[in-house]
Parts: C-alpha cells; sequence; structure tokens
C-alpha cells in the first residue's frame, strides 16, 4: 500500500493499524528518525521500568517483601503504558514520514488490517523472519 493511499485510508477510517509493541520500543530507542525528547523519554520509562522489576525481584533477598512488592508492582503497572507509548510514537511517524513508514511496513513492525477481516496486508509483501540473536 502506497503511502498517501494509507494516510488517506487511515484518517478515513477505513483501514486499522497494528504495530508490535516490543520492537516499536526497540525502534524508539535506537531510530535517529524518532525525535530526541521522545526518544529520551522512552528511553528513560523503559529503563525505569526494567529497574523497577529487576530491583524488585532482588530486593527480595535484602529488604521486607512488601517493598520488594510495591517495586514490582510500579514496575509492571509501567510497561503497558510504556509499550502503548512507542506504538503511539510509531504510528505518528508513520502517518508523517513516507520513508519510515516504508520501513516499518516493510519489517512487519507496522501491520494494515481492513476492519471486519484479519488479512494481514503486509504479508503478502515480505514473510516474517525472525532474527536470530546469536
Amino acid at each position: 500500500m502506497q503511502f498517501s493511499e494509507f494516510v488517506r485510508s487511515y484518517r478515513d477510517g477505513t483501514i486499522r493499524t497494528s504495530i508490535n509493541s516490543r520492537r516499536a520500543l526497540r525502534v524508539c530507542e535506537t531510530d535517529l528518525r524518532i525525535p530526541g525528547a521522545m526518544r529520551v523519554s522512552l528511553k528513560f520509562w523503559h529503563t525505569l521500568e526494567t529497574a523497577l522489576l529487576t530491583g524488585g525481584v532482588l530486593a527480595l533477598l535484602f529488604v521486607p517483601w512488601h517493598y520488594a512488592a510495591a517495586a514490582i508492582l510500579v514496575g509492571a503497572l509501567l510497561k503497558p503504558g510504556t509499550r502503548a507509548s512507542a506504538k503511539s510514537y510509531v504510528l505518528n511517524l508513520a502517518l508523517q514520514d513516507e520513508g519510515f513508514y516504508n520501513d516499518m511496513h516493510a519489517a512487519l513492525i507496522l501491520q494494515l488490517r481492513t476492519p471486519g477481516t484479519m488479512t494481514n496486508l503486509a504479508a503478502t509483501q515480505a514473510p516474517f523472519r525472525p532474527r536470530s540473536i546469536l
């Protein structure tokens, strides 16, 4: 789907988007096309979330359990908000920048769906190939 058609269809409400939140978070933290303030803000909240979750689990060994449980709870509450922000940043930039849209669509981070169907329009263009960690 061409960029102009995507923007028009999205604004008209004739197409829905699905954004992979984990990959969107990674893109938002590393891609230089994301404005600096957004990138730094998202990285801060993601780091805080990770520190609270990890620190809370480790704190179970050293402090009373209720302090550790509070840290884990706060970290767990931050996680959905951080991922939702990343998805929002990716969608907003994809609606503004054609190159970014093409990259996100090709990487299957941004998937397009027509209402009433579960057909992935991007799947016809590029097969999904997970990257190896090694």
